[in-house]
Order: structure tokens, then sequence, then C-alpha cells
């Protein structure tokens, strides 16, 4: 016979009658099963008669006091307040440490020469600017070269270190606003846990390709890689030429400082290839298609130390279309800008 001794508050078996004593309770399939329940959640026993026990069962919620006298959960407003109070001081905790995040993960700079770059905002960064302000104050600052979160390098004179501190706190100020912002909402709110700091924007970079903007925000933690680093095709006359398809590609390199970004914060790789011909007016008349099995393959055996590169290979989105426009192209140089092909290749977003 299953048995749950009350005083150890353990469930047993007996065989013999003679082993019944008055802490003896007889139980049922259905009722061990509540029984264990409430063992498993640290809850309540009574006694309901001699051989009977009764049991509370799981707390519905963490709102849910047990009454003892009336044996059943009730809803407390004073573990409502208290419950409510912790989350939403665990959010604040949560919303100020990507708050900091958000501070040290680049920064978007538009240059004298109207190109816009992102620089560096990690420590290491912070402090090598903390350490050329003090060269201005002390007439000894010098231009030097300067290398961008693009890759490239620009010429970093006192006009673009000035651009670069405002940008700084503008961006910082904005991540600060934002926060607060988002804290009034979890104070405000009676279920704070639907708003959250997954709601908190700007990791520092944004798709600032305009063929790009017109699909997604600023706000996805996006990167965009405008630039290949090896061409097989770079004019529409080369396609139309008969090269073979295996040769119509860019290559792209995704950088080591990307891939260890994305790693550490946990978000997720996405690729979408963005190809066209045209400069002002760009048309998107090709598909860029990717090996995306070995990318990610690549990605995951990264060594944490060196860049990927990757290839995109170009096919016509439509042969009637395109067709027609390769006629009109016929004509053109090919130095000219408006027939060269043109690919972006936007990176992950969470």
């Amino acid at each position: 016979m299953q048995v749950f001794l009350f005083d150890q508050q353990l469930i047993s078996v007996i065989n013999r009658k003679e082993e019944i004593t008055d802490e003896t309770c007889l139980i049922t399939e259905q009722e061990r099963a509540k029984i264990e329940e409430t063992l498993y959640d640290k809850g309540h026993f009574w006694r309901i008669d001699k051989y009977t026990v009764g049991c509370s069962g799981k707390q519905p919620s963490e709102n849910h006091k047990w009454n003892e006298e009336k044996h059943e959960w009730e809803i407390d407003d004073e573990l409502i307040n208290a419950n409510l109070d912790k989350k939403r001081a665990e959010l604040w905790e949560t919303i100020k440490q990507k708050r900091l995040e958000a501070t040290r993960t680049g920064v978007e700079v538009t240059l004298a020469d109207g190109r816009v770059r992102h620089f560096h905002t990690d420590q290491v960064a912070r402090q090598e600017y903390d350490r050329m302000g003090v060269m201005v104050v002390l007439g000894s600052f010098e231009p030097r070269q300067w290398k961008t979160i693009e890759n490239d390098w620009v010429q970093f004179d006192l006009d673009t270190f000035k651009l670069l501190v405002e940008a700084l706190k503008t961006k910082v100020d904005h991540d600060y606003r934002n926060a607060e912002v988002l804290k009034a909402q979890v104070y405000k709110s009676t279920n704070p846990e639907t708003i959250g700091a997954k709601r908190m924007p700007s990791y520092g970079f944004k798709a600032y390709d305009l063929s790009s903007e017109t699909y997604f925000t600023q706000f996805n933690n996006q990167y965009m890689i405008r630039e290949p680093v090896a061409r097989t095709i770079e004019y529409v006359r080369q396609i139309d030429m008969g090269l073979p398809y295996d040769r119509q590609y860019l290559e792209f390199v995704l950088p080591a400082w990307i891939i260890r970004f994305f790693k550490e914060n946990g978000l997720k790789f996405a690729f979408i290839p963005i190809a066209g011909v045209g400069g002002a007016n760009f048309k998107s008349l090709y598909t860029g298609i990717m090996n995306y099995q070995q990318l990610y393959r690549d990605l995951d055996n990264w060594d944490w130390r060196s860049d990927i590169r990757f290839k995109v290979f170009i096919r016509p989105r439509n042969l009637s279309v395109y067709a027609q426009v390769i006629r009109r192209m016929r004509d053109y140089d090919d130095r000219k800008a408006d027939a060269q092909i043109h690919i972006r290749v936007l990176v992950g977003f969470r």
C-alpha cells in the first residue's frame, strides 16, 4: 500500500496493517501525484482526518500566498507590489548594462568632405581619444591617418577630432535619454517584462547605404559591407559578353571585429546581398547568390582572430528586363559609373 508519512513528509510503501501508525496516511495514485508536486515545490500539508492528508499543490503564481486557516492559495497585494518592484529593479539594471554596451559599439561621423564613417568607441579607443584631448589642450596635437570601423583610413586632423567628439556626445546623450524613457515605461507598467531592455535600440551600427535603409531601420544591429576586396566583374558588359557563371562574383571580407561583436552579444548572423547597377539611379536588376552553408560553417569554426572571406555571385533577376537594359547599355563606355555593377551585403541583425 502507498502511504504518506506525515511527520516525515515522505511517500513510502507498507505491506502489513501493523505498520500503520498515527502518522501514516493511505494515498491513491492520483493523490501521490499531487503530493509529489507539493513536496517538489515545498508546499503545505495538513490533516483532513486521521488517515487522510491534504496538500496545497504548486503555488499558482509568485503573487499567491498560502492561507493556513482556509487551506488555499490567495492573491496577496503585498506580494504583487514586492514582486513588481523586484522585476522593475532587475530590468533597470539590464537597461543600464545595455546603455553601457551601446556607448561602446561605435559612433557615426559625417566627415568634412561629406563621407560617413564609423569610429570605434570601446575602452581602448576612448582612452586614445582622451589622450588626444590632452594633446589638443597642450597644443601638441598632430594630424594622422586613422582606421575606421569600415576598415579604411581617413585623415584624422583637428577638425575630424572635433566632429568625433560632437558625435560621441550626441550618441551618449541619445543612449542615456533612451534608457530613461525605457525606465519610465518599466516603472509605469504593471507588466514590465513586456517592455524590457530588448527594446533598447542602438549598438552603434546602422545600415548607412541608401539601398538598405529603404527596407531596414537603423536600430537592428546592422552592418553594411559596401566595398568588395576582389572583383571578377565590374561592368554590365562583362556579364553580357558571356563570362562563365562561376566567374561572375565579387569577394567580400567579413571583419573579425564584426564577428566578435555579434558573437559576444548573442546576435544571430543573417546575410542579405543587394545587387544592382547604376549610381544615383540604382536599379536592382540582379540577384546576389551566396554559399550560406559554407559561410555559416566558417562562422561556427571561427578562430576568434581572422577575417572571413566570402563570394557573392551575380545573376540577372529578370531576363527580359535585363535584356532591355543591356541593349541600352551597349552604347555606354565601360568606364562610365552608370554601367558598373554595385553589390552591398547587409550583415546580421537580431
